[in-house]
């Protein structure tokens, strides 16, 4: 399984995040990419939403998400990467966190929600 989605986009809301993804074996890996910041309407966690739902409607329980592309990250994103990771346990699967920037690393480590996500190491991305 390979693809992109995109909402599309208007000058007004060019940095919205990208999420593309692409299954490696029984892994399903999200590359997220742009700035996941939620505005007013909430309409940019549409995307992250409908694909973890989708993935787990198929039977795609084992998915890593990268935030190596991921620039900017708000409380209400990371607020939306904790309720993934609950909806993938719910269903019995496994959300992981890999390689994220330096600028969401931080955001994570200074709300300490880093340590209530697993992560996945590089040279276990690699395997």
């Amino acid at each position: 399984m390979t693809g992109v989605f995109r909402e599309p986009r208007t000058d007004v809301d060019q940095d919205i995040m990208d999420i593309s993804l692409r299954s490696a074996g029984a892994i399903t890996l999200l590359h997220l990419t742009g700035r996941l910041i939620v505005g007013a309407e909430e309409r940019e966690l549409v995307p992250l939403r409908n694909t973890i739902g989708a993935l787990i409607k198929a039977g795609h329980l084992d998915i890593v998400v990268d935030l190596s592309g991921l620039t900017h990250l708000d409380a209400r994103g990371l607020g939306e990467l904790a309720t993934a990771m609950k909806t993938v346990d719910r269903a019995g699967g496994r959300l992981t966190l890999s390689a994220a920037s330096p600028r969401v690393a931080r955001m994570l480590h200074v709300t300490r929600l880093d340590t209530a996500f697993e992560w996945l190491e590089k040279e276990e991305m690699r395997a």
